[in-house]
């Protein structure tokens, strides 16, 4: 049941943050060196290393050892993050049991939960963006 709405949880989260990087204008897209660390390219970009980061397995790293460049490319690694690394840890894992990491999260399900409240937190951000330019981000995907 927990693994259940856990996979829910990040689809929707991985569904709406996607969705914000399709309706950011090019012109504001920002993955180029100098653009701004608020651009909403760069945002998803550090919301992919992060979840990179506290999965870390070496075939994804191989995957993605480019620089990613474009939307394009940006959704394709978002989307990576999510079905490669995110749900099979949900779908495999005891997430009531201690996570391998226990100076950063206390159970498998911690970690889950630690790196879905980040991404929430910068799809937010995206949305504000968006707000900002006066795009309407849509609804909170379900």
């Amino acid at each position: 049941m927990i693994a259940k709405t856990v996979g829910r949880q990040t689809n929707q989260v991985f569904a709406t943050l996607i969705e914000s990087v399709k309706k950011c204008p090019d012109s504001t897209f920002g993955l180029s060196a100098g653009d701004s660390h608020e651009s909403i390219g760069r945002i998803a970009m550090h919301i992919g290393d992060s979840i990179e980061n506290a999965f870390m397995t070496a075939s994804f790293r191989e995957k993605w050892n480019t620089p990613v460049h474009g939307r394009a490319e940006c959704i394709l690694y978002l989307e990576s993050c999510r079905d490669d690394l995110m749900v099979p840890f949900i779908e495999t894992s005891d997430l009531a049991s201690p996570d391998q990491q226990p100076e950063y999260f206390v159970s498998k399900l911690d970690r889950v939960m630690k790196i879905l409240r980040h991404v929430a937190h910068h799809t937010g951000e995206t949305g504000c963006l968006l707000r900002a330019m006066g795009i309407d981000e849509g609804k909170f995907i379900q």
